[in-house]
């Protein structure tokens, strides 16, 4: 579409009300911001973000990972994205659909995180391997 009158990135709202478009994951206005995101801001991507579970059940690192699969042209043919719960040394897969349920942490949070981000990329690329092969088979 060229226009949306209204949008929304929470689900709930969405459902409520009927007239509001629902952007998430796949989305082709989702996905077009997006590219446009990573084409113009990828040094910023690659930083990280710090983020607070409001429920109090995890507390350690999320990282993201986009696969993605080119046909024999170059051009992609499909993305993934892949999430990955750091506690300690232990990577295990978790649905990146918990980007919708965590809240960007306030500048007081931000001001105690502390984080060397090599070694926290480490633990999850075995995690990444595995899901990248068990994507492959299907």
């Amino acid at each position: 579409m060229r226009r949306y009158p209204k949008v929304t990135f929470d689900k709930d709202i969405a459902f409520k009300n009927q007239d509001a478009e629902f952007i998430s994951f796949g989305h082709v206005l989702f996905e077009a911001v997006l590219l446009w995101v990573e084409r113009n801001y990828l040094d910023a991507l690659t930083q990280g973000a710090v983020f607070i579970d409001p429920d109090g059940k995890m507390d350690g690192y999320i990282l993201f990972y986009e696969g993605e699969v080119k046909d024999g042209t170059g051009c992609v043919a499909g993305k993934r994205l892949f999430a990955f719960y750091l506690n300690g040394k232990e990577a295990r897969a978790i649905s990146p659909a918990i980007i919708w349920d965590i809240a960007e942490a306030s500048s007081v949070d931000i001001a105690s995180e502390v984080c060397d981000l090599e070694a926290v990329r480490k633990p999850p690329l075995a995690a990444l391997s595995q899901a990248l092969n068990s994507t492959k088979k299907r």
